[in-house]
């Protein structure tokens, strides 16, 4: 190769030299700088989206009432967990079937039910919802010989 270079004159051995650089000229920005001006565009794109997820996650922030705020996260006159299901369930008449309530870790509580009729237990977890912005975060049912009644334990929680 060294030979066939020497052998052309001075003005062809700069003609190619100077195409050799412009080639690995070429090859450096199609295999190294065009991917990363792409990866970075894209990365661009996605840092602009994420930012407009944030700026409507702080709009729908600002709409949400406050924990102690007394909206619906809350429970009126700020009442503990324990205190919001223990006065709900004697409102709607389900006291005689509670057998166990106990507080758990953080904002959560589990209850027990015997023997409760299935529709008021929905409508007694709807007003809680609803009222009071507690949730269920898990449930286990057992149904009785009774149609229509079970046997329940409920973790519930405030929804946050």
């Amino acid at each position: 190769m060294k030979d066939w270079f020497r052998d052309l004159a001075p003005r062809e051995q700069m003609l190619v030299a100077l195409a050799g650089a412009l080639t690995i000229v070429v090859v450096i920005y199609l295999a190294v700088w065009l991917p990363l001006d792409r990866a970075n565009d894209r990365l661009e794109n996605q840092v602009a989206s994420q930012r407009e997820l944030v700026t409507d996650l702080r709009q729908l922030r600002g709409r949400l009432p406050s924990p102690s705020g007394g909206g619906a996260a809350s429970a009126p006159g700020g009442q503990s967990l324990v205190v919001v299901v223990d006065s709900t369930v004697r409102q709607r008449g389900l006291g005689t079937t509670l057998k166990r309530s106990r507080p758990l870790d953080g904002d959560s509580i589990q209850v027990s039910f015997e023997n409760v009729a299935f529709d008021a237990l929905v409508e007694w977890l709807g007003q809680l919802g609803s009222q009071h912005g507690i949730e269920i975060g898990s449930a286990s049912f057992s149904n009785r010989a009774e149609p229509g009644r079970v046997d329940a334990t409920l973790t519930l929680e405030r929804a946050l």
